[in-house]
């Protein structure tokens, strides 16, 4: 877990950032868009400095953009499933978008309460 690494004297804290990405999948469960999550938690507990995430993201969508969306089946073909699919990809960018109000599917954190 490099990304959850403090910043500090000694540490390459944006290498080890960029090693969470560009692991041949998009997918929640092995891919890049489940991999951000720990970016997420880092930056929101301030073991890391704000901003990482968003740098991340904006690559990874830059790429979903030239090209699909690359599932973590053998095949990279994609499905619609949850942990190695589309479905993933979808809940993890509402998380990255609201992350206080979608709740993490891989931390395995309980339904919000509702607002009133």
């Amino acid at each position: 877990m490099v990304a959850l690494r403090p910043d500090g004297p000694g540490h390459e804290a944006d290498t080890d950032a960029h090693r969470l990405t560009g692991r041949g999948s998009d997918s929640m469960c092995h891919g890049d868009l489940g991999n951000l999550e720990l970016v997420l938690l880092a930056e929101r507990t301030g073991r890391i400095r704000a901003g990482r995430l968003m740098r991340s993201l904006g690559e990874k969508l830059d790429a979903a953009a030239a090209g699909d969306w690359v599932c973590g089946p053998p095949t990279r073909s994609e499905t619609p499933g949850l942990m190695t699919g589309l479905a993933g990809a979808g809940h993890q960018l509402l998380r990255f978008a609201h992350p206080d109000q979608v709740p993490s599917a891989l931390l395995l954190h309980p339904p919000l309460p509702e607002h009133t």
